[in-house]
């Protein structure tokens, strides 16, 4: 008869005797040859002597951890928890009391990797995300983030309610397709929402972020994966802006492609609410694609009237004023001729690029005054503001730049003739 064979046990360490030792770390070096993970013992001397527990060898260790002494090996005197970050994986390892050969490897290969600090890959994946994400119903609104968008608001909501289908907002940087998203945050936290949106958050995924942070033990999809999983747990709607690699992703990029497939099955399956937006010009590419229609619900911001832009630029001027205790009696008469030079020097012709649309740009322009007016300490926005706010937009061209500063002198000299 055969033996039975016995039960592998696992050897265990208990935490409070492992330590953490830097080999060859001396004063000059600014990062050690190695990280190991030792056990403290006397020798028959009396000598503090250090064990690597995963391959045995021994060292007498004399110096603090920016000496140079013997074999160049320094000790750090810290336990080895003190090094583990907190997350469930040092929950656990503090709840089992003892850590194993195991986790030990786990742990000595996190702590030689660049990042050289140890979680677990989950822990990882939930840090990472966590990092990358924003929680747009908790943002303060000092003011309603879109206006003039009551049909597009209605639209998204509408589409929201169906199942099945990514909403996807299409527009130009500057045209609103953030602040879209931002109002319905807003009319969300405010209990202005139609009911079945109340109880939900919104989380923005900054996808560069995903991307930069990607390394082995954690991928692209992985991460994905794991947005798709906290939006779930949260009851939440997932926000994903300027994705257009993912919308329309290239044969070659089989990251983005992927993403795609997880976020479609999380919406068509899982009934998980997704909004994504897309520029005007990668949209046209597909826009007749049937396979496309079926992905997504498509909300297109449409570009707003004169009249609708100096409504938001004037909002603007007001909403700034009581948000940085700015006055603006100095210039309220001259408001509506400062709103119509702002418009002339930033129509889709006559800027230096074609990206921006309004209203993003003008109110851009009309913060930044107020910032100039914050920094220089004063009471009152003055003209000189706007116009240096103007004269420094990296976008506007010279010709505009002269014509603003033109109406700008001729509206200063106004009041000296009168006064004569």
């Amino acid at each position: 008869m055969f033996k039975k064979k016995p039960k592998f046990i696992e050897e265990k360490h208990s935490l409070e005797d492992l330590y953490i030792a830097h080999l060859g770390l001396n004063e000059k070096s600014t990062k050690s040859k190695e990280i190991i993970i030792c056990r403290s013992r006397k020798d028959s001397m009396g000598h503090n002597t250090y064990t690597d527990i995963l391959t045995k060898n021994r060292y007498r260790l004399f110096g603090d951890l920016y000496a140079n002494h013997g074999e160049q090996i320094v000790f750090n005197p810290q336990s080895l928890m003190s090094i583990l970050k907190a997350s469930d994986y040092k929950n656990t390892l503090l709840n089992q009391g003892y850590i194993t050969k195991t986790q030990l490897i786990e742990i000595y290969n996190a702590l030689n990797s660049d990042n050289g600090y140890i979680i677990s890959k989950k822990d990882e994946e939930k840090q990472i995300v966590a990092e990358s994400c924003t929680i747009l119903t908790q943002k303060t609104f000092s003011n309603e983030p879109a206006i003039n968008r009551e049909n597009e608001i209605e639209k998204l909501m509408i589409s929201l309610a169906l199942n099945k289908k990514i909403a996807l907002i299409v527009g130009n940087k500057g045209i609103g397709t953030t602040s879209l998203v931002e109002e319905l945050a807003y009319l969300i936290k405010n209990k202005k929402a139609p009911e079945f949106l109340l109880e939900k958050s919104i989380i923005e995924v900054n996808i560069p972020s995903l991307k930069r942070k990607e390394t082995k033990r954690n991928t692209f999809q992985d991460r994905i994966n794991e947005v798709i999983k906290s939006a779930k747990e949260n009851n939440a709607i997932l926000f994903i802006d300027e994705a257009d690699d993912i919308v329309t992703p290239k044969e070659e990029n089989e990251d983005n492609i992927n993403a795609l497939a997880m976020l479609r099955y999380a919406a068509e399956r899982q009934n998980l609410k997704i909004i994504i937006t897309t520029n005007k010009k990668n949209y046209k590419e597909y826009e007749n694609s049937l396979e496309f229609k079926k992905q997504f619900d498509v909300i297109e911001l449409r570009s707003l009237s004169e009249e609708e832009l100096k409504e938001i630029m004037t909002k603007t001027f007001i909403d700034q004023s009581q948000n940085n205790n700015i006055k603006i009696d100095a210039i309220q008469e001259q408001l509506p001729q400062i709103e119509n030079i702002l418009l002339s020097i930033t129509q889709n012709d006559t800027i230096m690029t074609t990206t921006d649309e309004n209203p993003g740009f003008v109110t851009s322009i009309i913060n930044k005054s107020f910032a100039i007016a914050k920094v220089k300490r004063q009471e009152e926005l003055s003209l000189d503001n706007i116009n240096q706010a103007i004269q420094e937009h990296p976008q506007i061209n010279k010709k505009n730049k002269d014509k603003a500063l033109e109406y700008f002198n001729k509206t200063k000299e106004v009041p000296k003739q009168l006064k004569k």
